[in-house]
């Protein structure tokens, strides 16, 4: 998305501008931050598993330790947050919340597939898994 750094760097989206206090802007930085660890912790913890594509790597293990040992899918949850992030950081219209209206009907479609595909794949022991942890948020018992 180009509309934020439209938005830093340009006067262009000015028009679009709201009043944003400076207590959500704080709260923003911290989910910001806190979406740059996630991420970076996700991707650490699945390893060499990682791929954009919609695929089972060869000799490809179901990772269920670290993060994934609460969620099956953080990476996601640190899109999220990190959109999350964005539309409490920039107070523009067109800039905020591009990344949030984009990401959520691309969770709806693509993780369902993603988890049929795992479940093709890892069987029985996906399932477990799957009544263990949380989608994208952690299961709270």
């Amino acid at each position: 998305m180009l509309a934020p750094l439209v938005f830093i760097f340009t006067s262009w989206l000015n028009f679009a501008n709201y009043y944003l206090h400076q207590l959500v802007r704080w709260i923003g930085t911290i989910f910001f931050i806190s979406a740059c660890w996630f991420l970076w912790r996700s991707h650490a913890d699945l390893g060499k598993g990682f791929t954009f594509l919609l695929e089972i790597k060869n000799k490809q293990v179901l990772v269920k330790e670290g993060v994934y040992k609460y969620i099956r899918h953080p990476i996601y949850t640190a899109h999220l947050v990190w959109a999350l992030a964005q539309l409490l950081l920039i107070p523009n219209w067109i800039a905020g919340p591009p990344f949030l209206l984009f990401s959520i009907p691309l969770y709806f479609h693509r993780i369902p597939k993603e988890e049929t595909m795992m479940i093709k794949q890892f069987g029985e022991e996906y399932k477990k898994y799957m009544k263990k942890t949380g989608r994208i948020f952690p299961k709270f018992r």
